[in-house]
Order: structure tokens, then C-alpha cells, then sequence
């Protein structure tokens, strides 16, 4: 059933896109529907299908009527299939006459796009396409490599358990007498024993995410000194190579169940001869 009568592309507050879409940038792409004359009956739907080089990032959600706020239709995303199927509630018998708009959110797949230029928007209703415009991507380039970098997630199993990584050297840089310092910037907590693992590898940025491979654990080669207090470790790396990559992964144990949204802040320093960085 085709009832989209106009499909367009805007930036994420319904304006203009007038400007190169990064790798993670999302944007709207926003349609407007007609049922009249149409004989739309509860259980009809219509399919919404984006192009290869984009992916939806909304989740599923349903289309009202903007006076009533009753429920027109439920729009099931598919990422997989990169589709959303719009199947139509008994609203539709009631007023066949109904019109309105919805819109979604996108972003290239830079895993089957990654590279820059100019991407046609053409959205398939059920087996027509229309054009809904084009958005200009800066492609995904290097991956930005910085000396050091940090991630740290909650353990998923136990809220009072944070996990951190930190790489080192991804630019490839030699480092005389290298140390990496981190510091706890909040109380109540402490590094877990044991947790503190070196990994030597590889990294390298492929096709949009930075990957980490050929992993040798290197932890029984470096000094870990950690303080008294257990709110701060120093490890020895020695001299780093330009072919010396590390990740080094630890885990941090609250004494305390974390406020949902509390930040918790660390430091980490690489030092080496003329060379200081923190994160």
C-alpha cells in the first residue's frame, strides 16, 4: 500500500542539511502520508526501505494523529533489512480521509560507504523509488590516531565494577623511558587486584572502527607499582617503538552503588623523554 506522498531529507531538528555528514552524524528523513481514496483497511502496510549506504537509527514507533493522538499506524523498524514496515490500525476505517508526517533518523553506513562524496537518498516504497535528496559525507578517513585514548563501561553483571581500556601509541611514535600513570579522580573506590592486564598488538582502522589484533599479553614483562591508597598505579614500559602498540585493561570496584548518570573521572598521564600527554 502506497500512501507516502513526499519523502525528504532535513538535519536533525527538521532544517536544512547544509553541511558533510561525520562518520556517527545522524540525520531525518521525513515523509508525509495520504489516505484518501486509498481503501486503506486495518492490517495494511507499507514498506520503507533506505538505501544500501544508510542505516536507520531509530527504533520502532508508532504514527498518530497529531489532534487525537490516537494511534494511525506502528512503524516496526528492521535494521537488518534496513526497512520499516508500516502496518495500519482500524483508525484508518474510521477516517479515510487521514493525512500527516513522521520521520526517522539515518546515518551512512560507512562499513558499505566509507568513502567521501555525495549520497543519493532514494527510499523504496514497497517497489517504488523516490528521490528524497543527497547528503554529502567527509568519509571516515584515519580514525583521528591519538597517542592515548581511554573507554570505561559498568560491568554489565555488577554496577559496582567499572572497566576501563587505555591504548597507547597509535600514532606510532618512539617514547624513551615511557610510564603510564592513572589516578582515581573520586573516592570510595579502588583498583581491583589482579585486573591490571598489558597487551601488546596492532592496532589499525579499518573499515570505520579501529581494530586491535595480533594481542600478546606483555603483563609479567612491566613494572606495575600501585599506591597505598589503591587510587593510583604507574606502569614502566620502557622504550616504546613505533612498532610498540599496547591496550592495558583494568577494573575498578566501588564501595558504593553509583547514582544512574554519576560520572566517575580517572586520569591517565604517558610520559616519556619530551613527551607528556593526558586523558
Amino acid at each position: 500500500m502506497d500512501t507516502i506522498s513526499n519523502i525528504k531529507v532535513s538535519n536533525n531538528e527538521g532544517g536544512d542539511l547544509n553541511w558533510d555528514l561525520q562518520q556517527w552524524a545522524t540525520f531525518r528523513i521525513n515523509a508525509d502520508f495520504d489516505l484518501s481514496g486509498k481503501n486503506v483497511k486495518a492490517g495494511d502496510s507499507t514498506v520503507v526501505t533506505v538505501p544500501d549506504a544508510l542505516m536507520i537509527t531509530s527504533s520502532s514507533f508508532p504514527i498518530r494523529d497529531l489532534n487525537t493522538n490516537e494511534v494511525i499506524a506502528n512503524a516496526k523498524v528492521n535494521p537488518d533489512n534496513k526497512s520499516i514496515t508500516i502496518t495500519y490500525t482500524d483508525y484508518v476505517e474510521k477516517h479515510s480521509d487521514t493525512s500527516g508526517s513522521f520521520f526517522f533518523y539515518a546515518r551512512i553506513d560507512f562499513k558499505k560507504h566509507p568513502q567521501k562524496g555525495e549520497v543519493p537518498v532514494e527510499i523504496t516504497i514497497n517497489n517504488e523509488t523516490k528521490f528524497a535528496g543527497k547528503v554529502s559525507f567527509t568519509g571516515v578517513g584515519d580514525g583521528n590516531p591519538r597517542l592515548l585514548t581511554k573507554t570505561s563501561w559498568v560491568n554489565a553483571g555488577d554496577q559496582r565494577e567499572i572497566q576501563y581500556t587505555i591504548s597507547v601509541n597509535r600514532t606510532k611514535q618512539n617514547i624513551k623511558n615511557a610510564t603510564l600513570e592513572d589516578h582515581l579522580q573520586f573516592t570510595n573506590a579502588s583498583y581491583v587486584k589482579d585486573s591490571i592486564k598489558i597487551i601488546k598488538g596492532k592496532f589499525s582502522f579499518d573499515a570505520g572502527e579501529w581494530v586491535f589484533s595480533d594481542r600478546v599479553d606483555v603483563t609479567d614483562q612491566h613494572k606495575i607499582t600501585i599506591s597505598e591508597d589503591g587510587r593510583s598505579f604507574v606502569i614502566d614500559l620502557g622504550d616504546v617503538t613505533e612498532n610498540d602498540q599496547y591496550r592495558i585493561a583494568y577494573n575498578v570496584r566501588l564501595n558504593y552503588d553509583p547514582a544512574d548518570g554519576e560520572v566517575l573521572r580517572n586520569e591517565a598521564t604517558l610520559k616519556g623523554i619530551g613527551i607528556e600527554t593526558k586523558i
